[in-house]
């Protein structure tokens, strides 16, 4: 009665036998692909049907992917933030000044 169990940590390894080839240079294994992406939808769909565990899990393609997402979603504010540095340096590092020209 009233106990508690508490995990800090559960890792679970899963192989996958390969079948890679070669195309275009790039050593690609498609079967393990598919696989993978699948495996990745079916996390998702656990992490959120769980209320009481913190679902944490990565792949071989996760972090790619995640890092791919990050710097697609921020070019344009990469941009801006770039067109304002070379704006700032030719207003203020510059010989143009408000009062003197």
């Amino acid at each position: 009665a009233n106990e508690t169990l508490e995990i800090l940590a559960y890792r679970v390894s899963q192989l996958l036998i390969g079948d890679p080839v070669f195309q275009d240079g790039e050593e690609v294994d498609q079967r393990a692909e598919d696989w993978e992406e699948k495996w990745g939808e079916n996390m998702v769909a656990f992490a959120d049907t769980q209320q009481v565990f913190a679902i944490f899990y990565e792949s071989s393609t996760s972090q790619s992917e995640s890092l791919s997402e990050a710097l697609t979603g921020d070019i344009s504010l990469f941009t801006i933030g770039f067109i304002l540095l070379i704006i700032y340096t030719l207003l203020f590092l510059g010989q143009f000044h408000f009062v003197y020209s």
